[in-house]
């Protein structure tokens, strides 16, 4: 028997999952004044700037960023700790 045969074998045996839709309350926009920092890549496929902004629109105290050539990610690599630890410095967060 061939593996691809063992494989439609195996899997046409399991049940069906039904899966449950999300409840309308959980898809609303996020609202929030807790002091949040957003930073987007310009080039990023994944949650490009527009994404970010339609967030942002929640946030009493939200704070953009968006890297000119960056992409997904931006918060794991040196230049996203830059904005970060700086504007910890600067005190906007109240922090």
């Amino acid at each position: 028997m061939s593996a691809s045969r063992l494989l439609v074998r195996r899997t046409s045996s399991r049940p069906k999952r039904r899966i449950r839709l999300l409840e309308k309350k959980l898809l609303e926009p996020v609202r929030s004044e807790i002091p949040t920092l957003l930073l987007s890549g310009r080039f990023d496929p994944i949650t490009p700037p527009p994404n970010a902004d339609r967030v942002a629109a929640g946030l009493s105290h939200a704070f953009r960023y968006t890297f000119a050539s960056g992409t997904h990610g931006q918060a794991l690599v040196l230049t996203g700790w830059y904005v970060f630890v700086a504007l910890l410095r600067t005190g906007l967060f109240g922090w």
